[in-house]
């Protein structure tokens, strides 16, 4: 439509706020209490939903529950990693008047409509996060909406995210799918979201919950992990927490930079979402300087500063959040570790050492000491 009018779609409002809640910023058209359509963002709160239930021992995510003629065993897993093999929606015609129902999600339940894809390719599925919402009702006899109220959107107060309002905002367009894209919230509830995401509410969103999203991720372009309903994007050194969506006219980007902030940005459809990511993420950049490079049973940790901010980033893994983020206090480093816990390193004899790590600027000196 932008193309065809000769416009370039733009960014409407923007939601920035820092880690330590210090530095905020909010801009554009929408107000923070303002609904819009959020798009494939409704993803997350679905992955978390589940996380949430899988981890409260309520479902497992990995107990098969349907098998293809080949052998391919169906789990809420692979319905969440988009790595089930399932087409991205049951019906050509997914945006109108024949968009999925229930009796046919449920006959997809029993039989599951494979693609004959390579082991360990991602293919993205609105049908398999219908799927993923019905199973979570059969196993829990419970709405799905009311799933997701009872355990994440009530817990954090996100109060203005829920369907659309049919009266007010229309029907929903995707149909029986509509856990895959049809919520709508608002630019505080969505920081909230985002908040939660990189660990500040972890009596509702834990790292074993985002440790289920993100392992394993499959590798995308450019450094990308698409793990369930949430990816990760790499910046340089550093991984970004990155979720984004369109829908009607809206496009829609969450994004986190582990230890450092939070941003809502929500363009115009057509923007492209590699644009608004980044565009995200760049609020976040700063120059750091790689300081210095330690050594953890063999595996490579640089040193990254910024004054007496210090990050340590592990070089090899899919995790976002350094293992350990915070600030020098002469020798000692006193701050959070990968998971949030808070942490304290000694600088003492060319070694960092704290409870459970030991780093060595020399590799051979870096073995765990049994």
């Amino acid at each position: 439509m932008f193309v065809e009018r000769g416009i370039q779609p733009s960014i409407i409002a923007t939601h920035h706020l820092s880690e330590d809640k210090t530095a905020g910023e909010l801009t554009g058209q929408l107000a923070p209490d303002t609904r819009f359509p959020i798009g494939s963002v409704a993803k997350t709160l679905a992955a978390l939903l589940a996380a949430r239930l899988h981890v409260d021992d309520v479902v497992d995510c990995d107990e098969p529950f349907a098998a293809d003629n080949d052998g391919h065993r169906t789990t809420l897993r692979g319905l969440l990693s988009h790595t089930a093999q399932l087409p991205f929606e049951l019906h050509p015609d997914h945006w109108g008047p024949k968009s999925l129902n229930r009796s046919d999600v449920e006959a997809a339940l029993l039989d599951p409509p494979g693609l004959r894809l390579p082991p360990g390719t991602w293919h993205y599925s609105n049908l398999g996060y219908a799927l993923m919402a019905r199973r979570l009702e059969q196993i829990t006899g419970q709405d799905y909406i009311a799933l997701l109220s009872d355990h994440l959107l009530e817990p954090l107060d996100m109060g203005k995210t829920s369907f659309p309002d049919q009266q007010t905002e229309g029907p929903c367009i995707l149909g029986a799918a509509a856990p895959s894209g049809d919520l709508w919230s608002t630019l505080h509830d969505l920081m909230v979201l985002a908040q939660a995401i990189g660990g500040h509410r972890p009596d509702v969103v834990n790292w074993r919950m985002l440790s289920l999203l993100l392992t394993p991720a499959t590798p995308g372009t450019e450094g990308a992990g698409l793990g369930s309903g949430i990816r990760t994007e790499r910046v340089g050194h550093h991984r970004v927490l990155v979720s984004t969506g369109t829908i009607s006219d809206r496009t829609t980007c969450v994004v986190v930079w582990p230890r450092r902030g939070f941003s809502v940005l929500v363009a115009e459809r057509g923007y492209s979402h590699a644009s608004l990511w980044q565009t995200a993420a760049q609020r976040w950049r700063h120059l750091d300087v790689r300081v210095r490079t330690w050594w953890w049973d063999g595996q490579e940790v640089i040193e990254l500063r910024q004054g007496d901010a210090v990050e340590l980033v592990v070089m090899e893994t899919t995790w976002p959040f350094p293992v350990f983020a915070g600030h020098a206090h002469g020798r000692t480093l006193i701050g959070v570790d990968w998971s949030g816990d808070h942490l304290e390193l000694l600088e003492w004899e060319n070694a960092l050492v704290g409870p459970q790590m030991r780093l060595t600027s020399d590799v051979a000196d870096s073995a765990h000491p049994g």
